[in-house]
Parts: structure tokens; C-alpha cells; sequence
């Protein structure tokens, strides 16, 4: 079966979750935290988006990213922040082999139902996650 089609038009708020190969929680703590940030940085420097949120919880990144109009798309976005997050981590730990699972997933926010709503409801979910 053929994979669905990520709608990756600009200008839109994706919230993107990937999970770490195995569901493995590989970036606990004040280290994945620190990982994380150094990678959405670097991607920033050369891709221009916007970040409103992101969260470590339970062996998955969830992202919340706004692309801006004739930048580049989630897609390129996401294969830059994952890869430098793996490489960074297999040479800091001296492994090798897979860290993510596979393909990110991706909800175009402004097309659910009430994305007010929505993304109220993801920061709350989020923040029970990764504090309570």
C-alpha cells in the first residue's frame, strides 16, 4: 500500500511527532533536551520556520512548526532536525545504527476541526507527559 501523501504546503502550523527507534526514551533528561535544542537551532540557521513548541515525552519529539511562505517545507525541515539529532547522538555515545523509527507524523493544525482547540489541548496533553 502506498504511503499517504504529507500535505506540506507553506505557511501552514504542522504538529509533527517522531519516535525513537524501538520506543526508547534515548533523549531523557537535561542531555536530550540539550540535543534537541542544538539540533532545531542548527536547522534554523539554515532553514527559515518557526518554532512555537517543542517537547520530549515518552521516547518521542512532538514539534510544533510553522513554515513560512517560500521556505522550505516540513518535510526538509523534519529529515534536517532528525538526522542531526541521530548523528549527534551515535557520536556521542558511540553507537551506530537506527535512532528514529521511521517517518515522522504530521497534522496540518489549521485543517482540524477547531485548531484553537487543538493545539490548547496538545501543550496541556504535553505538559502532563512530560511533568505529571
Amino acid at each position: 500500500m502506498a504511503k499517504k501523501l504529507r500535505e506540506t504546503g507553506q505557511g501552514l502550523t504542522h504538529h509533527c511527532v517522531t519516535t525513537c527507534h524501538g520506543g526508547r526514551n534515548l533523549l531523557f533528561g537535561e542531555d536530550g533536551r540539550k540535543l534537541l535544542m542544538e539540533s532545531i537551532q542548527t536547522c534554523r540557521s539554515k532553514y527559515d520556520f518557526e518554532l512555537i513548541a517543542a517537547e520530549i515525552a515518552s521516547g518521542q519529539i512532538h514539534l510544533v512548526i510553522k513554515t513560512v511562505p517560500g521556505g522550505k517545507s516540513i518535510s526538509f525541515i523534519m529529515q534536517y532536525i532528525k538526522s542531526g539529532i541521530a548523528a549527534k547522538y551515535n557520536r556521542t555515545m558511540g553507537t551506530i545504527g537506527p535512532f528514529w523509527n521511521g517517518r515522522f507524523k504530521s497534522t496540518v493544525i489549521e485543517t482540524t476541526g477547531n485548531p484553537e482547540q487543538y493545539l490548547h489541548n496538545l501543550l496541556c496533553n504535553l505538559q502532563m507527559k512530560t511533568h505529571g
